[in-house]
């Protein structure tokens, strides 16, 4: 199972401002089963903080490559809910399939330059 965290300096279509490098995350799962993916990615979803300055998200489902267009897209406004994510990967389950949320974070929070 790999989860991708996106974070690109480049124009936001969200924001309608600029954002950071983008930054990926891969979790390999020892003893993995296409049956308990949704169980670990609604784990995993819920332990990251998401912006809430800019609260939108992609999900999408990849058939054998990410090259390929994907299978399924869906844009959530708001916070994800790990749970209905979960869920909608659900419907895929296939050793060949790939799961990506892009989402926003609120990793860094400026303080204006104080110590």
């Amino acid at each position: 199972m790999a989860i991708a965290v996106s974070r690109t300096l480049k124009w936001n279509h969200y924001t309608g401002g600029s954002m950071g490098d983008p930054l990926f995350l891969s979790l390999w799962l020892r003893g993995y089963s296409p049956i308990a993916l949704p169980v670990y990615l609604r784990k995993a979803l819920s332990i990251f903080p998401y912006s809430t300055l800019a609260p939108m998200s992609v999900l999408r489902i990849y058939a054998i490559s990410l090259h390929e267009a994907p299978i399924f897209e869906e844009f959530i406004e708001g916070i994800p809910d790990p749970q209905a994510v979960a869920q909608q990967a659900q419907e895929f389950l296939h050793e060949d399939c790939a799961f990506q949320l892009e989402t926003q974070w609120d990793l860094f929070q400026w303080d204006g330059g104080r110590s």
